[in-house]
């Protein structure tokens, strides 16, 4: 049978450079034709939606109604999308970024090959080629002039924050994620450390697995695992709970706790709410490309949906798991199983975990930056990496992020 990396030709180039950085830019009256081109007709249509049809909750301003429309905006091609997200994003004059390599651990490689329960992609074997991250800076706590900065800071770091990016496992790269890591360590003692691991379909499970896992395993040789927290979004949370999962049964040191925003729990969409908040969030149906073969996912084969390294939700032990932060929106489709992922964890081994929902928010809402509750959200990030949480706690939060009960509860 055809294997679906070998259906996917333009694998050649790195992520990370898929953008081209010698482009030269339109000048400015162009480009404000091509944005508003772009822009001005959906953004018209939208507006004219929302007054005559209302949103599609309540809560929604017009502005993130608008946004969401611009989210949902689809490509169908995935060399499209890929190129497109390796585009980095702009870092404030107060930050800059520092190129990183690191090499891919060859005992998780076989240790992942036993445990894989059917074909084995022969992507996966590949440990030559080094993996691309890069370190995130602020001026004021490190001189740009000294390198390497991890050795020679001038002040200590508290924490090392590894941000594993989300992108439904096909698109993203760590220069798409630079703005993302600088604003989720604003008001920390934390340095950020992102990768651009292996996307699919050409580099299926266990490739970005693989590479999280790695990555881990690099910082550890410069740090304590004490100090460092894993941090990702959708599928990038997923990864952080599957690379986890992976360094307990390797016996490695887990880190000091998660934070996870909408983390991809169950690849087999076996919760309610995926087909019940179908339409208000942006989240897609399943894939549709002939190229996928018999496939429902461009991630894993299907008997690979309920391994509990591809769908976490499926593990049935989670000792020795970490504290970890979750943050999930009502309106999104993922919003059952990461409910009831958090309860299957802190139930079954008492770990400490903190569950905030939000109301009337979609998937990875943070994104929409300009909106209160993605504000608020991302100030507490801020604070529960710098606070060691005390209990589990399941935490309510309105449209705008401010408690829809006073206090909290237990899960």
């Amino acid at each position: 049978m055809a294997k679906i990396e070998q259906a996917f030709d333009y694998s050649s180039i790195p992520y990370h450079k898929r953008y081209d950085y010698e482009y030269k830019p339109p000048t400015p009256l162009k480009r404000a034709g091509m944005v508003s081109a772009l822009f001005i007709p959906p953004i018209v249509k939208s507006s004219a939606r929302y007054f005559t049809l209302g949103p599609k909750l309540k809560d929604w301003t017009l502005g993130y109604h608008v946004a969401l429309l611009h989210v949902m905006g689809k490509m169908d091609n995935v060399k499209e999308i890929q190129t497109s997200t390796a585009r980095p994003s702009a870092l404030p004059k107060d930050a800059f970024y520092v190129e990183e390599y690191f090499s891919r651990s060859s005992n998780v490689v076989e240790f992942l090959k036993q445990r894989a329960p059917g074909e084995w992609p022969d992507v996966a074997d590949e440990i030559q080629e080094k993996v691309y991250g890069e370190w995130i800076y602020r001026q004021e706590d490190t001189d740009p002039e000294m390198y390497p900065f991890i050795h020679k800071q001038r002040k200590p770091f508290d924490k090392v924050l590894l941000l594993i990016h989300g992108g439904a496992f096909v698109l993203g790269s760590a220069p798409m994620y630079r703005r993302n890591a600088y604003d989720y360590t604003q008001n920390t003692d934390a340095a950020a450390f992102t990768i651009s691991y292996r996307l699919a379909p050409q580099n299926p499970y266990p490739c970005p697995l693989i590479d999280c896992v790695s990555a881990y395993i690099h910082l550890l040789e410069k740090f304590d695992a004490s100090k460092i927290i894993l941090m990702g979004d959708s599928a990038g949370g997923s990864l952080v709970l599957s690379t986890i999962l992976v360094l307990r049964d390797m016996g490695i040191k887990v880190p000091a706790g998660a934070v996870c925003l909408s983390p991809w729990v169950d690849l087999t969409h076996s919760f309610p709410s995926f087909q019940a908040n179908h339409g208000i969030d942006y989240l897609p149906d399943m894939p549709k490309d002939p190229r996928l073969l018999d496939r429902k996912h461009f991630y894993a084969a299907n008997e690979f949906l309920d391994l509990p390294y591809v769908s976490p939700i499926w593990a049935t032990d989670f000792s020795n798991f970490p504290p970890f932060l979750i943050q999930v929106g009502t309106a999104e489709k993922l919003h059952d199983e990461v409910v009831a992922f958090a309860k299957k964890v802190s139930k079954d081994s008492g770990n400490k975990v903190v569950l905030e929902t939000y109301e009337s928010h979609v998937h990875t809402f943070q994104i929409l930056k300009f909106a209160q509750g993605a504000k608020a959200a991302i100030s507490r990030i801020a604070k529960w990496i710098m606070d060691s949480p005390k209990t589990s706690e399941y935490k309510l939060y309105d449209f705008n992020g401010s408690y829809l009960k006073d206090g909290s509860h237990n899960i």
